[in-house]
């Protein structure tokens, strides 16, 4: 492979990849512990947060999001072991 080319593929994939961190982080933030980010994760969010929720998770701690339904309408029950926990961690 072309030097140049590598080079344009790496940077557009690092261009995407700060995209996604920056659109997750807030998100992230929302459900996360402000005071530890790696500890576990436990919060209600509204139904239509939850995919986006589900993802930064996934995306900040390598963990699967456990999602609940039904318990408040309108509402998901989100929990992640968190980083610490997962398979990322400590």
């Amino acid at each position: 492979m072309n030097s140049a080319l590598h080079e344009e593929n790496h940077e557009e994939f690092r261009a995407k990849l700060q995209s996604e961190r920056d659109r997750l982080l807030p998100i992230f933030n929302r459900v996360a512990n402000p005071d530890d980010w790696k500890a576990p994760i436990s919060a209600w969010v509204d139904a239509a947060e939850v995919d986006n929720v589900v993802q930064a998770i996934g995306y900040f701690t390598a963990t699967v999001a456990k999602v609940a339904w039904g318990l408040k309408p309108g509402k998901a029950y989100v929990t992640s072991v968190g980083y610490r926990a997962g398979p990322a961690g400590p």
